[in-house]
């Protein structure tokens, strides 16, 4: 089966989209399907990452028209688009349609109305855009029952709409434990690590004052990820509060890195005011690591309080602040076995690619 993928945004980008379909691509090509990406925004250098496999086409496309010639050529059983939102995603949807194609839509995250400006762009875009792709579609896959309830008031029917989530796109490592050599070469010993975009939304700001907060001297906290245009603001936040000595920002990682960073944290954190399914978790909790995360959006759909990690209220500094000291002086080594295990269980692509072929297959038969 052809299967056309639609991302606004591709390798060697590494949002949780763009890593998403990237590991979606391969897996169903190791499935026996032929997997194609179309995406506005990608680089002849993908075929150098680690992460990509280079005899899986990806197709550029900048209009209307652009899509619909690289629809054709392909000539897909199918087409998946992905991101809520996305322009390129609603062009992708919506061309695919006229032609007749079968069209799966998965939003990821509907993110909220911030404000007055995010209020009429997004209202803008449901109406011209995004109701018309979850019309269109012939099944929503939702990664959330979040994203489920935001599809249904956006109008999406409710029969077609299936909940599957997205699968952690890091292998899940054989064996556990800390990498003393990683720790040496970047001056670590013990440390709580945040890995993702250094933007608003997520909080890092509120990690900073929790580390004035708790005023430990031997903890530190590992900050892992792209600048989003916060990171100067950040720093200079880090050394109005004194604690810039504690705080280490890393930038991006290797995978081999990141997967080290993940084994030798104490803990894991998520302060985001919202998420959608958040990969890291994931990541984190597949290293057996205990994760503390804010109860915002789909991290509530992953972590289960006291069984397999801790959630608090979205900006209660003093709740994080005891769940963090509380943590730091227990033995959770069977909490972090069963964060593991909810990985092991749910959140493979052994586990869920059966289910995204289904729905493709299921459309493409009802398309005839």
């Amino acid at each position: 089966m052809r299967i056309a993928l639609v991302s606004e945004r591709f390798l060697p980008y590494t949002g949780g989209i763009e890593l998403h379909v990237a590991a979606l691509a391969q897996e169903l090509q190791r499935a026996g399907e032929e997997p194609f990406v179309v995406t506005s925004e990608s680089s002849p250098a993908i075929s150098k990452t680690s992460r990509w496999s280079p005899s899986i086409p990806v197709r550029q496309f900048h209009s209307w028209l652009g899509c619909a010639r690289a629809l054709r050529e392909i000539e897909p059983h199918v087409v998946h688009v992905h991101g809520a939102r996305s322009p390129i995603a609603a062009i992708g949807g919506l061309v695919a349609h006229a032609q007749g194609l079968p069209v799966i839509f998965t939003p990821h995250c509907f993110y909220p109305k911030w404000n007055l400006k995010s209020w009429v762009k997004k209202t803008a875009f449901d109406f011209f855009l995004g109701k018309p792709l979850l019309r269109s579609a012939a099944t929503i896959i939702c990664l959330t029952k979040n994203d489920q309830c935001d599809a249904l008031d956006l109008g999406a029917r409710p029969e077609r709409i299936t909940l599957i989530p997205a699968p952690s796109v890091m292998p899940i490592p054989e064996s556990l434990g800390p990498d003393p050599a990683w720790r040496q070469a970047h001056g670590l010993e013990r440390f709580v690590l945040f890995v993702g975009r250094l933007a608003p939304a997520k909080r890092v700001d509120f990690l900073i004052r929790a580390m004035r907060e708790l005023d430990l001297p031997d903890l530190q906290l590992v900050l892992v990820g792209p600048d989003d245009g916060s990171r100067t603001g950040l720093e200079h936040l880090a050394r109005e509060l004194g604690v810039s000595e504690k705080v280490r920002f890393l930038g991006r990682l290797s995978t081999d890195d990141l997967q080290s960073a993940y084994a030798s944290c104490q803990l894991f954190v998520l302060p985001s005011d919202y998420e959608g399914q958040p990969v890291v978790l994931l990541e984190a909790m597949a290293h057996g690591r205990v994760v503390i995360a804010s109860e915002a959006g789909g991290n509530s759909h992953i972590v289960r309080h006291g069984e397999n990690g801790f959630l608090f209220p979205v900006g209660d500094l003093p709740a994080f602040c005891k769940l963090l000291r509380d943590c730091l002086t227990q033995d959770l080594t069977a909490l972090g076995v069963r964060a593991r295990q909810t990985v092991q269980e749910t959140y493979t692509w052994p586990v869920v690619m059966p289910k995204i072929r289904s729905v493709y297959q299921e459309a493409r038969r009802l398309r005839g």
